[in-house]
């Protein structure tokens, strides 16, 4: 790493900025086209996290923490049991209901 020192920048002349609103020869067209060819597009999985993540915010309220903290607990120490039949119940429930 090249470490200079501060007074070698101090000494320098400031570098002429352009007036506000002033253009050089050829900057309209160059500044035309890239207004043109720039453009963002997001991709699909990008938004749906987006979404979910816009979901969970809105209820964040609804969030109780003590109960988040004693699952990551559970997984964390390897003592986490799944019961496939409580989630096949709460599936049906709020499709059907």
């Amino acid at each position: 790493m090249d470490v200079k020192k501060v007074q070698a920048y101090i000494t320098q002349a400031p570098l002429k900025t352009a007036e506000p609103g002033s253009r050089t020869p050829g900057e309209e067209k160059a500044q035309a086209s890239s207004v043109e060819a720039d453009s963002v597009k997001l991709s699909k999985g990008y938004l749906e996290v987006a979404q979910a993540k816009k979901l969970v915010m809105d209820r964040a309220e609804e969030i109780r923490i003590d109960k988040v903290e004693a699952i990551r607990s559970s997984v964390d120490n390897k003592t986490y049991a799944i019961d496939a039949e409580k989630i096949a119940q709460k599936m049906t429930e709020e499709l059907w209901w």
